[in-house]
């Protein structure tokens, strides 16, 4: 009989298993998620680590994920041996060739769908395996039947099944927690005290050796003790040192266990133990703290942390409506059955030890209490696992997905409950019929079997499209949170493939590494590649948007508003949800899309257009140490290549004011003199990073800047449409502290006094004293104190008679800069064009130049070292008109 049972059992579990490999191995290259190819990269690393002896470098990242990049590692074994055994690439296997294989391994940019299957089986096969195993030990804690439909429900579960395809630590990590706990309640409740702790200490050592989170069964397991000690004890108040000692060492037997294995299977731990431990936390502490950087979705906005709702709604939307009629029939038969009690019995006895004692199944059978403890664990499990993960900021739907094993577990058991409830009282009503328990059961069975499979199967390969119809299913889901791993990118490609040239388009995607594989032709990223290349759709032939990219809206609301905006020439559309949209690259960037600060176009021929500019007005400190802090202006063009070019052009700035006088230059080719115009592509859009040395004594105040382009090679310049100049700005400049005199490059040095206010050091003289011409003349002032009038500056050029024969008389700096606003010790550097008479006759001339007040026409006297009056001029020099 018991022979019997054995057999019974077996062909049971065989066919759990084969009924969760089924969905699970078939389609395993169809499409590629989009954080598959870094595992597979991480397990080639690691891999090749192993084969070197490198331990070290088995440290990749602190997720941990050591068990994927494992099962990572076994796949491309297998997938190697395999190759070495076909007849046409017969090889005999070797390390080196081993190594030459993991060499030739594409990760970069993406990877190829010929190691998909080899890299995603394992995984399979653990998942399916792990239903085998939850079948058995719900047996020992539940029974045969809640045990059978228990793996009928997992093995068919959408969201378990859709992560138990992929090469990912989520269902990795699911299946070791779900083991580890079920093998403690069965060592806690159910007997078999050693070799159940043993196994639940391998399980939590491999589930934390796959995701950070799992470190949460360390407080549980401890938890599970305290609930131990508590329905052992009789007296609360009274320590038992027995039961103390007992689970006391349970959890540090268990304990031992998980970090034995954790050690053992983690190479880096041999060397560098405490390094990869706070590579572990540093990682989970990182995830719990941190946002996405890319954003999250959560009721119809776009948010950050998307807050406690979340994983209860995802819970809704990912579960079937048999698993979620099973989960509220669970709850209200576990409620049912905390039967009441009045606050008076037993009143050596608090009201919570009364309670929490009924909790425990306290004064109950051992049989009827370790059930309910298994159940008050398994309910616990649930709710401490969802706040847990609640408190983290950055939050994904299969983050919890440790608690789904849990969820159809209590569902089955609500199911044969609620069964046992219809059973019994079709039987009271049909006292007469045929029908008996077992055959409703075996009849309930089979529906729960047609009906899991029925909300699953249809949605292969894409087990992620399934959405719970009975919450609003496809229609409200992507409406709800984020929608969309990569599935459907595969179709996508299929389309383009199709097209006349495919393997010549270019092609720009949010997830362009997960199209790829799939695609014939060459695919980039949607967002910016840095300064040079700030919009790689532009440059493209089409646009691929991905659903949960336009609900982020990345890379910007402006570009998914715009292009959104656009008629798409083909939709992918699975299971009632629109997943991709195909676009045909425009050619005209909206103003919202461009990222200036200031939108400003200019187009300059047919090859280059102006699309906007920033202006950071703060002065920016010098490079190098002791450097004199003049500061300098940084501007960032945003340029756009209009077509292909020949020319290699050089971009000229100017800071200029109101009346054109340069304040500062720069030129060079555009960004930082390395990025030439003739190897722009067509379409490339730039962000040109420039900085304007602000010469030394610029006064404070509003600029503007002249932007110029010129061709080295034909030594023409550019004229905008619309011919003019091109100015950008203002640009407000601060106040800065005097620079140093020698830094002025006065070429002419002086130090005339004017009646003790204002210091003439020097001055620097442009250009040819010619009849009809202009002079440029730069004055360098100093304040010697604050001054309460406005002064105005009188240059002539006089000959020996004292005849003029060229005047400029106005205000400092043009005008912009008047006196009053001069401080004490300021140095103020003040241009002049200075216009020599056409009818001025050759010969020698004087410079002369003074301050004088408009309003009286006095002039300012110039004043000797001993204070005593020289003049009312300042004799600069002797020039020649020739």
């Amino acid at each position: 009989m018991k022979r019997n049972s054995n057999v019974k059992q077996l062909l049971v579990a065989l066919g759990l298993f084969l009924l969760a490999l089924g969905p699970r191995s078939f389609g395993l290259g169809v499409f590629i998620t989009a954080d598959e190819r870094r595992w597979i990269e991480r397990s080639v690393q690691f891999f090749s680590a192993l084969l070197a002896g490198d331990f070290a470098h088995t440290f990749q990242t602190g997720h941990p994920g050591v068990t994927t990049k494992w099962t990572g590692t076994v796949g491309l074994l297998a997938k190697y041996l395999i190759g070495a055994t076909v007849p046409s690439q017969a090889r005999q296997p070797s390390l080196a060739g081993l190594r030459a294989f993991l060499e030739a391994v594409p990760v970069r940019p993406s990877v190829s769908v010929e190691y998909l299957p080899a890299m995603r089986f394992p995984t399979v096969l653990l998942t399916a395996a792990c239903v085998v195993a939850v079948y058995f030990m719900v047996r020992r804690i539940f029974g045969h039947r809640v045990a059978l439909l228990s793996g009928v429900l997992l093995a068919l579960d959408p969201f378990y099944l859709s992560h138990s395809r992929v090469i990912h630590h989520d269902a990795l990590a699911t299946t070791f927690m779900t083991l580890a706990v079920l093998s403690f309640l069965i060592c806690a409740w159910h007997g078999r005290w050693r070799t159940f702790l043993v196994f639940s200490g391998l399980a939590a050592g491999l589930s934390f050796l796959s995701k950070g989170p799992a470190l949460f069964l360390a407080p549980f397991v401890g938890l599970l003790c305290v609930m131990g000690y508590l329905a052992q004890v009789e007296n609360w108040r009274k320590i038992e040192r027995e039961a103390l000692v007992r689970w006391g060492s349970a959890w540090l037997g268990w304990a031992a266990v998980t970090l034995l294995i954790f050690f053992l299977l983690w190479p880096v731990t041999w060397i560098e133990p405490v390094s990869a431990i706070q590579g572990l936390l540093a990682k989970a502490i990182g995830y719990a703290g941190e946002a996405h950087t890319k954003g999250n979705f959560f009721l119809g906005r776009v948010v950050d942390d998307p807050g406690p709702l979340f994983y209860p709604v995802t819970l809704l939307f990912r579960t079937t409506p048999l698993t979620l009629l099973g989960l509220a029939a669970a709850f209200c038969f576990w409620l049912k059955g905390q039967r009441t009690f009045a606050p008076d019995e037993a009143k050596e006895s608090s009201y919570w030890q009364r309670f929490i004692g009924l909790l425990l199944g306290k004064g109950e059978e051992r049989e009827t209490r370790s059930r309910k403890l298994s159940l008050l664990s398994l309910w616990a499990y649930l709710f401490s696992f969802v706040l847990f993960m609640t408190l983290g900021d950055k939050k994904f739907d299969r983050y919890i997905l440790p608690i789904y094993p849990m969820v159809e577990i209590l569902a089955a058991l609500g199911l044969c409950q609620l069964g046992a409830l219809v059973a019994k009282r079709i039987g009271e009503r049909y006292r007469d019929t045929m029908l008996s328990g077992r055959s409703v059961w075996v009849f309930g069975l089979a529906v729960a079997t047609i009906l899991q499979a029925e909300f699953t199967l249809p949605h292969h390969p894409y087990y992620l499209t399934y959405y719970n119809p009975l919450v609003g299913g496809s229609w409200l889901a992507p409406k709800t949170y984020y929608v969309g791993w990569g599935e459907g990118l595969d179709l996508m490609a299929r389309y383009l493939n199709q097209k006349p040239g495919a393997a010549q388009l270019k092609v720009s995607s949010w997830y362009h590494r997960e199209l790829i594989p799939f695609f014939i032709g060459s695919a980039d990223r949607l967002d910016a590649k840095g300064d040079t290349n700030l919009m790689p759709w532009h440059t493209a032939d089409y646009v691929v948007f991905y659903l949960n990219q336009v609900q982020r809206e990345n890379p910007s609301p402006a570009l998914v508003n715009y292009i959104r905006s656009l008629e798409p020439e083909h939709v992918v559309h699975l299971k009632g949800i629109d997943y991709a949209w195909l676009y045909r690259t425009p050619e005209y960037i909206p103003d919202e899309v461009v990222p200036a600060q200031h939108v400003q176009r200019a187009w300059f021929g047919d090859d280059l257009a102006l699309l906007g500019y920033d202006v950071d007005s703060s002065l920016v400190p010098p490079d190098e140490p002791g450097t004199l802090p003049f500061g300098k202006v940084r501007v960032n063009l945003y340029w756009e290549a209009r077509r292909e070019m020949e020319a290699d052009y050089r971009i000229f700035l100017d800071l200029i004011n109101g009346v054109y006088h340069v304040w500062g230059k720069q030129d060079g080719r555009p960004y930082r003199d390395s990025y030439p115009t003739n190897q722009w592509p067509r379409g490339l859009v730039l962000r040109d990073v420039r900085e304007i040395e602000v010469w030394p004594g610029t006064p404070p105040g509003y600029y503007q800047i002249a932007v110029s382009v010129y061709d080295p090679a034909s030594g023409r310049w550019l004229s905008p449409a619309g011919g003019g100049d091109v100015l950008i700005g203002p640009v407000e400049l601060p106040r800065r502290e005097p620079p140093p005199v020698g830094a002025l490059d006065i070429e002419h040095p002086l130090s005339a006094n004017l009646d003790g206010k204002v210091r003439l050091l020097g001055y620097n003289v442009t250009g040819a004293f010619r009849p009809g011409k202009d002079v440029h003349l730069t004055l360098f002032w100093q304040a010697l104190k604050a001054m309460d009038e406005d002064y105005t500056v009188f240059i002539h050029l006089a000959d020996s008679q004292g005849h003029l024969w060229g005047q400029k008389d106005n205000p400092p700096v043009d005008g912009f800069y008047p006196t009053t606003a001069w401080q004490a010790g300021e140095i103020v550097r003040d241009q002049y064009d200075l216009g020599v008479s056409p009818d001025a006759p050759p010969g020698p001339y004087q410079l002369e130049v003074g301050m004088y007040l408009a309003e009286t026409g006095k002039r300012l006297p110039v004043l000797a070292e001993d204070g005593s009056v020289q003049g009312d001029k300042i004799l600069l020099t002797r020039v020649e008109v020739e």
